[in-house]
C-alpha cells in the first residue's frame, strides 16, 4: 500500500503499468502498478495550506477529480472553492511536469473526467460542466443548464445529469450549446446504439439515435409554437384573419408534438420496474444494478430480472472480472459473487436483513418500500408527516446517537405517563415495535438498539391520557393499554452524527513505562477539554506516534502528527497501522516544524513531543500558537524526559503576550489555555444580539477571507430555505445550527459536530414575524419548546435545565397551558420570555414563502404577556401583562446606557384583545403604544402613543445608541422608518422611500445599524437625523438579509457576498450561497456560514456548511505593513 496525506476519494486509473489518482492533500501521484513505488508526485494548488473539510484535515485546494490519462498526457484539477481558485492542470504522464494550467473562479472541479479527442470535459457537482481545448488548456465554453455527479461522453456528444432534482440526463452537441435530447433517469450505459438508463423505479433500453432525432424535431416544434404565442399575443384583436391563421398554425403544431412524442416513446426497446437506482454496468449481455440493501441482474435484451441477492448497505461499487461480480457498500461491506454452475437463477425473494431483522418482523414489500423511501430526497412533499405542534404535557422527544447503531429517546411528561414508545420502519408501512418498560414515570428513556441504518423511521409516544383513572398501584401498563399516542414523528437514522466506535486490531507498542507515560498523559489531556470530538495536533513523532495513538484510541478526535524527519514519520506510519487506526482518526506528516502547513485555529488540543533542545521544543511558539483554538484550546508541553529549567518555557515564548490566557504549571507539565480572541464579538440572537442591531461588533472580521473550515451539516437535514429559518447563534467559541427538527452543537472553529439532537416538535418559521426560538450564551444554549426553554450545556449538548413558561398575570385554572413560550432573549442572568397562544407560531412545513401580504403569510406572532425569570435557576422574576405584544418589535438594550431597559410594542385595540389566538395583522395596526420596561424588576418606565399602520408587511424595532429604529413596508412596498429616543419614546425623525427590490425578501429588508449608520433597501442612513447618506452604495442580489460587523457587511448576492464599509469594495464568493433569512454571522473573529440553501433551485455548485477566517490572520502582514 501506499500513503498519502490525505483521503484518496475517486477510483485511480490504470495506464500501461503506472497507476494515477489524485489525493485530498492536494497532489496527484503515479505510482508502479507493481510495487506501489512512488514515481511521481506533483501539487495542483499554490501552496500547501491544509484546513479541516469533510472531518479531515486536506488541503486548501483537495484534487476532487480523477486523473485522466490519455496521449501521454495527465489531467486532473484541484480547488473546491472558486475564490480560492480551482486549477485544471495537464502534467506529462511519464515525468509529472506541468503541459498547462488553467484556473477557474467561477465553478469548483468535481467528479470522473472525460475527453473527446480535442476537448477535455470538468464536471464541476451540481454545476454546468466546464470544456477546455486539451492542448492548450484555454477554456472553451460551459454546459448550460446541466450539472451533476453523472456525466458520459459518447464521440462529441455529452450526456449529463440535470433537472431541478437530478433525476434527468441531457444531451449536448459538439458546441455544448444546443440540448440535443433529455432522458429520464439517474445513469447510463452506452452499448452500440443502444443506451441502458436508470431511474429511480425504472430500468429501460432506448434506441439512442432515433430518440435525439425526434426529440430534435419535437424541441423544434415546441420552440417554434412558443414564439408564434407571442406574435398572437401582440396581434390586434381585430385582425381576425390573421389570427385565425396562426391558431390553424398552433393546432397544427400541436398535433404535430404529440405525435412527436408517442413516436419517441417508441424508441425505448423495453422497460422494466426495478428499484435498484444507486448504479450499474453493463457485462456481456447482462446488467448489474446496486441498490440500497440489494443487487441485481437484468438481462439486456428483455429487461427481465434475472437474480437478486442482499448485501449490507448501500450497492455503490460495481465491478466485473474473472466472471465473478464485485460489490461494496457504503457500509465498508465488499461482495464477491461467482456463478453456481448449475445455470439456476438465484431467488428473487429478497429483504435488507440489516434493517428489517433486527427489530422487526416485516414483510419483503414492507421493507422493499422502506428502501425506496429512504433513498428519495426528503422534499416537502414525501417527507413523513410530521407532528404539527408540541403536544401538551409532553416535553420532547429529544433523540440522541451516542453511537450509528445506538439512539437514546428521551422526553418528559407533566404528570406520570407510561414509559412506551412505538417504533416504525416508515408511518406507512405496517410492521411496528413496542419499546419501553411501561413504568409510570414523568422522565423518560428508552434505547434503540440496533438502530435500522440510513432509514427514515417513525416514532410515537406514549400520551398520559386518562392516567388518573389507572389503579395506581398498578405502575406498569402493557401494549395497547397505554392510552392515547403523539402524532408519528420522523425520526431519520442517517442523521445521527454520533462517530463509529474505533477498535483497534493490534498495539505495536510495548507495555513500558513509555507507554504509561503517553497513556497518562493523553488522558490528562482529554480530561482537560470539554469534548472527546475535534482535532488534536501532536508535534513530534519521535515516540512512533504513541501519544497520538493514545490520544486516538481514547476519544473521537481527529488526531493528527507533525515531524520534520522522514524517518521517524515513516516509523510512525508503520507502527500507527497495524493498529488499525491509521487513516481513519490519525494520521502522520512530514512538516517544518515551525511552519506546519495547517490552517490557523483549528486544534482543540496541541500537544509539543517534539525532540527537546534544553527545553525549548523544535517548533516556535508562534507557530504553534497559532493553530491553537481561542476560546478554549489546550496547548501543553511535558519536559518529563528533558532536564530543562522551567525558565526555559519563557524563552520558549519570548516576546508573544499571554497574559490574557491562562497557563499553569504543574512540575515538568506546562499548560496554556487560549482565551477569546480580543477585539472578537459574538451573535448570540436572532440579529446579533438582544438589540437587533444585525452587527456583532466583531472587530477583527474585515478584508479577503479565506476558508477556515467546511463540511456538514450539508442540506439533507436543513429545512427548505424559503421558510426564513432562525438563524444559527455562536459564543464562546461554540456554534449552534437548526436545521430541520435537527439541533446541531458544534466547534465554530473546526467546524466538528460535537453533539446533535433530532428532536421531532422543534420548529420555527417566518422569523419576519416572529422571532427565534434559540439564543445562545458563554454557558449554555437556550431552545424555546413549546411550554417550557430547555437549557443545554453548550460542549456536551446534556440537558441542564427546563424552565416552564409561567401562566399569565391573569390566567385562570380554566386555562392551562393555553400558552407556548415565544419571544427568547437572555439579558445578563435574565432570561426573557412571552406566552404565545397555542398553535399561533409558524413551521413552514408545507414549503411556504412568506412573501406575499395576506393573513396567510403576513401575519404577526403576537404575544399576551412579557416575563423574566433567573436564567440559571428558572426562578421567576417578573411578569408583565398590558397590550397585544408584536414579538418581531420586542428589543433590549446593548450598552451600558440602555442596557436597562425593554422596549416593545403592543396595540390595545379591542379587535387584538378579542382575537381567538395570537397570528393577527390588521387587528394589530391600530391603537399602538411604544413601551419601555425596567429590565429588572418589569415595571413600565414610560409608554408613547405612536402610528404604525403602514408598517403593514412586518414590524421591526432595533436599537443603538440611545435611538429605537422601527421599520416596515406597506401593502405598496414602500419602506416607512421612524427613530425615537430610547429614554423617552419621543419620535426623533421618520423616512419613507420606495423598496428598491420589491420580490424576494427585498421588501422585507431588516435594517443592519453599524456605529451611526443605518443600512438596508440598498440606503444608507444617518442614524441621528436619518439623512441619507448613500443609495445603491451596497447593491445586492437574492434573498436574505444583512448582518454586519465593526468593518464589513455580509449578504447574500448570487452568492456569499460582503461589501467593506471603509471602501465599499464588494467581493463575492462564487459557488456558495446562504439562505432566504440571515445565516452568515461574523462572530468570535470568523465568518461562519452554515448551509442553509437547502431546497434551492438556483444554480449554485456547493451545498457546505464552512468559516472563513481574514487572510491577514493566514498570512500575516510583514513588519512595517
Amino acid at each position: 500500500h501506499f500513503t498519502t496525506d490525505g483521503p484518496v476519494r475517486l477510483a485511480p486509473s490504470y495506464v500501461d503499468g503506472r497507476v494515477y489518482f489524485g489525493s485530498d492533500d492536494g497532489c496527484g501521484y503515479c505510482l508502479d502498478a507493481e510495487t506501489g513505488a512512488l514515481i511521481w508526485q506533483q501539487r495542483i494548488g499554490p501552496r500547501d495550506l491544509r484546513v479541516p473539510g469533510n472531518e479531515r484535515l486536506v488541503s486548501l485546494w483537495p484534487v476532487r477529480t480523477s486523473v485522466l490519462v490519455d496521449g501521454g498526457v495527465a489531467y486532473l484539477a484541484a480547488g473546491v472553492f472558486p475564490f480560492e481558485g480551482v486549477f485544471v492542470t495537464a502534467l506529462d504522464a511519464e515525468t509529472g511536469e506541468r503541459r498547462w494550467q488553467t484556473e477557474m473562479t467561477d465553478l469548483p472541479a468535481q467528479g470522473y473526467l472525460l475527453a473527446s479527442a480535442t476537448k477535455l470535459y470538468v464536471p464541476t457537482g451540481r454545476g454546468e460542466p466546464v470544456v477546455f481545448d486539451r492542448e492548450s488548456g484555454k477554456r472553451l465554453y460551459t454546459i448550460p443548464d446541466a450539472g451533476g455527479t453523472f456525466t458520459l461522453l459518447t464521440g462529441e456528444t455529452l450526456i449529463t445529469s440535470g433537472g431541478s432534482e437530478g433525476r434527468e440526463l441531457s444531451a449536448y452537441g459538439d458546441s455544448g450549446r444546443d440540448q440535443l435530447a433529455t432522458f429520464a433517469g439517474n445513469q447510463m450505459i452506452i452499448h452500440g446504439g443502444v443506451s441502458y438508463l436508470q431511474a429511480d423505479n425504472e430500468m429501460a433500453a432506448l434506441d439512442r439515435a432515433r430518440y435525439i432525432e425526434l426529440s430534435g424535431k419535437r424541441r423544434a416544434a415546441i420552440q417554434q409554437k412558443s414564439e408564434l404565442v407571442k406574435k398572437l399575443r401582440d396581434l390586434p384583436a381585430d385582425d381576425v384573419g390573421a389570427r385565425e391563421q396562426f391558431e390553424t398554425t398552433l393546432r397544427r403544431l400541436g398535433d404535430e408534438i404529440e405525435a412527436l412524442t408517442k413516436e419517441r416513446n417508441t424508441c425505448y426497446r423495453w422497460r422494466s420496474d426495478a428499484h435498484d437506482s444507486l448504479a450499474m454496468i453493463l457485462a456481456g449481455e447482462t446488467i448489474f444494478a446496486g441498490g440500497d440493501g440489494t443487487v441485481a441482474a437484468y438481462d439486456t435484451k428483455t429487461g427481465i430480472e434475472t437474480w437478486r441477492a442482499d448485501v449490507d448497505g448501500a450497492a455503490y461499487g460495481l465491478a466485473v472480472a474473472g466472471g465473478r461480480l464485485y460489490v461494496s457498500t457504503d457500509t465498508g461491506a465488499i461482495y464477491c459473487f461467482a456463478p453456481r454452475g448449475d445455470g439456476a437463477a438465484s431467488s428473487t425473494a429478497a429483504t435488507d436483513a440489516s434493517v428489517v431483522e433486527a427489530s422487526f418482523d416485516a414483510s419483503v414489500d414492507d421493507a422493499a418500500a422502506v428502501r425506496r423511501e429512504r433513498r428519495r430526497r426528503t422534499t416537502q412533499a414525501n417527507r413523513p408527516k410530521q407532528g404539527a405542534t408540541p403536544v401538551v404535557g409532553v416535553s420532547g422527544p429529544f433523540i440522541r446517537f451516542t453511537s450509528p447503531q445506538r439512539a437514546e429517546v428521551n422526553w418528559y411528561t407533566d404528570v406520570p405517563a407510561p414509559t412506551h414508545a412505538e417504533f416504525a420502519l416508515h408511518p406507512d408501512v405496517g410492521a411496528t415495535k413496542l419499546l419501553g418498560d411501561g413504568v409510570r414515570r414523568t422522565e423518560h428513556e428508552i434505547v434503540i438498539d440496533p438502530v435500522p441504518a440510513r432509514v427514515v423511521t417513525a416514532l410515537r409516544l406514549a400520551l398520559p391520557a386518562n392516567a388518573e383513572s389507572k389503579n395506581e398501584a398498578e405502575n406498569v401498563v402493557q401494549g395497547d393499554d397505554a392510552g392515547d399516542w403523539t402524532d408519528w414523528y420522523r425520526l431519520d437514522t442517517s442523521l445521527g452524527y454520533a462517530p463509529p466506535e474505533r477498535h483497534v486490531a493490534e498495539s505495536p507498542y510495548a507495555d513500558d513505562q513509555a507507554g504509561l507515560a503517553a497513556a497518562a498523559r493523553a488522558k490528562r489531556l482529554l480530561d482537560a477539554v470539554k469534548s472527546d470530538r475535534g482535532y488534536a495536533l501532536v508535534l513530534g513523532a519521535g515516540d512512533r506516534g504513541r501519544l497520538a495513538f493514545e490520544l486516538a484510541r481514547r476519544s473521537h478526535l481527529e488526531v493528527v502528527c507533525f515531524d520534520d524527519d522522514e524517518a521517524r514519520v515513516r516509523a510512525a506510519r508503520e507502527a500507527l497501522d497495524a493498529t488499525g487506526l491509521y487513516g481513519d482518526c490519525v494520521s502522520v506528516h512530514l512538516a517544518d516544524l515551525n511552519q506546519l502547513p495547517v490552517g490557523p485555529y483549528i486544534a482543540d488540543i496541541v500537544a509539543v513531543n517534539a525532540p527537546l533542545d534544553g527545553f525549548a521544543p523544535a517548533t516556535s511558539f508562534e507557530s504553534t500558537y497559532a493553530h491553537l483554538r481561542p476560546a478554549g484550546g489546550l496547548l501543553e508541553v511535558d519536559s518529563s524526559n528533558s532536564a530543562a529549567e522551567s525558565s526555559s518555557v519563557a524563552k520558549w515564548i519570548g516576546h508573544h503576550d499571554v497574559s490574557k490566557d491562562e497557563t499553569a504549571a504543574d512540575g515538568a507539565v506546562w499548560t496554556l489555555r487560549r482565551t477569546a480572541l480580543e477585539g472578537a464579538g459574538d451573535w448570540t440572537h436572532q440579529y446579533g444580539s438582544a438589540d437587533n442591531a444585525a452587527c456583532s461588533q466583531d472587530d477583527l472580521v474585515r478584508g479577503p477571507l479565506s476558508v477556515l473550515w467546511w463540511g456538514r451539516p450539508g442540506s439533507r437535514p436543513m429545512p427548505d430555505r424559503g421558510n426564513r429559518n432562525p438563524a444559527p447563534v455562536s459564543a464562546a467559541g461554540n456554534l449552534f445550527v437548526q436545521g430541520d427538527r435537527t439541533l446541531f452543537g458544534m466547534n465554530a472553529y473546526n467546524g466538528t459536530i460535537n453533539w446533535a439532537y433530532q428532536i421531532p416538535t422543534m420548529r420555527r418559521a417566518n422569523v419576519p414575524r416572529d422571532g427565534s426560538n434559540m439564543v445562545a450564551a458563554a454557558d449554555g444554549l437556550y431552545l424555546a419548546l413549546g411550554s417550557e426553554c430547555i437549557v443545554f450545556d453548550p460542549g456536551t449538548g446534556e440537558r441542564k435545565l427546563r424552565v416552564q413558561i409561567p401562566p399569565a398575570p391573569s390566567a385562570t385554572a380554566a386555562e392551562p397551558q393555553l400558552y407556548v413560550w415565544g419571544y427568547l432573549a437572555v439579558a445578563g442572568d435574565l432570561l426573557i420570555g412571552t406566552g404565545v397562544r397555542r398553535g399561533s407560531q409558524y413551521l413552514g412545513d408545507d414549503g411556504e414563502w412568506y412573501e406575499e401580504y395576506n393573513p396567510q403569510e403576513a401575519s404577526r406572532v403576537t404575544s399576551r404577556y412579557v416575563f423574566a425569570v433567573d436564567r440559571h435557576t428558572g426562578e421567576l422574576r417578573w411578569n408583565h401583562e398590558g397590550g397585544v405584544v408584536i414579538n418581531s418589535s420586542i428589543t433590549i438594550g446593548s450598552d451600558a446606557a440602555d442596557s436597562g431597559t425593554l422596549w416593545l410594542i403592543e396595540s390595545r385595540a379591542r379587535a387584538a384583545l378579542d382575537a381567538p389566538d395570537d397570528r393577527l395583522l390588521d387587528e394589530v395596526q391600530e391603537d399602538q403604544y411604544l413601551v419601555g420596561l425596567d429590565l429588572a424588576i418589569g415595571e413600565q418606565r414610560w409608554e408613547q402613543p405612536v402610528d404604525l399602520s403602514e408598517c403593514q408587511y412586518m414590524t421591526y424595532m432595533a436599537y443603538a445608541l440611545g435611538r429605537l429604529l422601527v421599520t416596515g413596508t406597506d401593502k405598496e412596498k414602500v419602506f416607512h422608518t421612524y427613530a425615537f429616543d430610547a429614554e423617552t419614546g419621543e419620535p426623533i425623525w421618520e423616512n419613507h422611500t420606495p423598496t428598491k427590490k420589491t420580490h424576494h425578501s427585498g421588501h422585507l429588508a431588516h435594517p443592519t445599524i453599524v456605529g451611526r449608520k443605518v443600512y438596508f433597501n440598498k440606503y444608507t442612513y444617518d442614524l441621528d437625523d436619518g439623512a441619507t447618506l448613500g443609495v445603491d452604495d451596497f447593491n445586492w442580489h437574492g434573498c436574505g438579509v444583512m448582518s454586519a460587523s465593526r468593518h464589513t457587511i455580509f449578504q447574500r448576492y448570487e452568492y456569499h457576498g460582503m461589501i467593506d464599509l471603509d471602501t465599499l469594495e464588494r467581493t463575492e464568493l462564487l459557488g456558495v450561497r446562504s439562505g432566504c433569512w440571515l445565516s452568515l454571522i461574523p462572530t468570535g473573529g470568523i465568518l461562519i456560514a452554515p448551509e442553509t440553501s437547502a431546497g434551492c433551485s438556483c444554480g449554485h455548485a456547493i451545498q457546505t456548511s464552512m468559516a472563513l477566517v481574514p487572510r491577514y490572520v493566514i498570512d500575516p502582514p510583514a513588519l512595517g505593513e
